[in-house]
């Protein structure tokens, strides 16, 4: 296991197999996170897994249901939890260098009632954008940007909170058969440490 090294410069991190605790469970993950703070950080650059490829989400075709825990602020050093259901239906598109699903949530559990995933794989690059959009914004948010190694993929995107920069990130976790962990956080330290804020636990119908 190599340590995470930083170069305050650029402030470049590198992880390999690196652990990440998640309020209840510890996933591991490899990424390269390169960031020029003279940019605000807007320059976040993330290389491929070396086994990247566009079969990494075919575990996640088909309909399952969704145990949802949420937190109620977010940035706020809360453990104010709140738990809901949801339903997922997953299906492949463009050949298979993509994919959709779509959610139904519990009513009146969030701002929406439906979501939307859009997965795409690029060939050149080997990594995976993923944008979310809602029934609330109707618009496509900034997508998270990553790869998968050894059925754990990580994802992170720039983006704002409450008007501050944040780095977000989102983890799939496939190690286990016909259930997959999904959670994201979010870094107001330039991606030193991560709040988990949502952890969908799904488990395949069919």
């Amino acid at each position: 296991m190599k340590p995470i090294q930083a170069d305050y410069g650029n402030v470049l991190l590198i992880g390999a197999k690196r652990k990440i605790s998640l309020s209840d469970s510890t996933v591991e993950t490899n990424f390269i996170m390169k960031q020029d703070l003279s940019m605000e950080m807007r320059d976040l650059q993330i290389a491929a897994a070396k086994k990247s490829s566009q079969t990494d989400f075919d575990f996640h075709v088909g309909n399952w249901t969704i145990n949802n825990r949420a937190l109620r602020t977010r940035l706020k050093d809360s453990d104010d939890w709140f738990e809901f259901e949801s339903t997922c239906e997953t299906s492949k598109i463009l050949s298979g260098f993509g994919n959709v699903n779509q959610y139904r949530f519990e009513k009146n559990a969030m701002p929406f009632d439906e979501g939307l995933v859009l997965r795409l794989f690029n060939p050149r690059t080997r990594l995976w954008t993923i944008n979310w959009a809602d029934s609330k914004s109707v618009v496509l948010d900034i997508p998270v940007i990553g790869s998968f190694e050894d059925k754990v993929g990580t994802f992170f995107s720039n983006d704002t909170f409450e008007d501050a920069p944040i780095i977000v990130r989102a983890v799939y976790d496939a190690t286990e058969p016909d259930v997959v962990v999904w959670s994201q956080a979010f870094s107001q330290d330039k991606g030193k440490t991560f709040e988990t804020n949502w952890i969908m636990t799904a488990h395949r119908q069919s």
